[in-house]
């Protein structure tokens, strides 16, 4: 029973979803699929993640249907970072894909760059630490919060000068993505602050 009644909740969440933002069923359902498998998070938790994703739609320049095509793609990445496997930390994610977006010319061109951002910062590694941004928590093995190795990154007076990121990391879509986030992290905090509890799908269905 309890199945059946979840099942119902969410098929009617994603009913209001539709209705609110004119993303299809499909991609809805995809990207909870995304944020259940790679992000671990609960269906009972899937309204307040998708009024998090469906506002920072309205805030930034990629919509939920689109930002729904992305996630798929991005979240089995991003799910090995510290604090990715939450609602806060899909926040996040959803936030950095909104500053990311606005330096590609489409959403599908700014996922490829920020999903080869975390295959290139977990490569160099290595390289990354000599310089001073260790990206791996020595307690755990495990890579640090994305958005704060981000912040260190750019906090960082030898990667910051002209052309080492691209050395560093040696893929220049990864490197334009990187750039997007720390050229403007307090849009992606405000992004991010906004977007919390804001109940959107029930306000878009009003």
């Amino acid at each position: 029973l309890s199945t059946s009644v979840s099942s119902q909740t969410t098929s009617q969440l994603f009913a209001e979803i539709a209705a609110g933002s004119g993303a299809s069923m499909a991609d809805i359902a995809s990207t909870a699929a995304a944020l259940r498998q790679n992000l671990k998070i609960d269906p009972k938790d899937f309204r307040p993640a998708f009024d998090i994703l469906v506002k920072q739609g309205k805030l930034g320049a990629v919509e939920i249907g689109n930002l729904a095509q992305q996630l798929a793609g991005i979240a089995p990445q991003f799910g090995a970072f510290t604090g990715s496997r939450s609602v806060e930390g899909m926040s996040e994610l959803g936030a950095m894909l909104q500053v990311t977006r606005q330096g590609f010319g489409s959403a599908e061109e700014a996922g490829t760059g920020f999903n080869g951002l975390m295959t290139q910062l977990q490569r160099n590694a290595k390289k990354l630490k000599g310089v001073g941004v260790d990206i791996i928590d020595p307690k755990t093995g495990k890579m640090k919060n994305l958005l704060q190795i981000l912040t260190a990154i750019g906090g960082n007076v030898k990667l910051m000068k002209p052309g080492a990121l691209l050395a560093m990391l040696g893929e220049e879509k990864a490197v334009r993505a990187a750039g997007m986030v720390i050229e403007n992290l307090q849009e992606v905090q405000r992004i991010k602050s906004q977007s919390l509890g804001s109940d959107q799908v029930a306000k878009d269905n009003l």
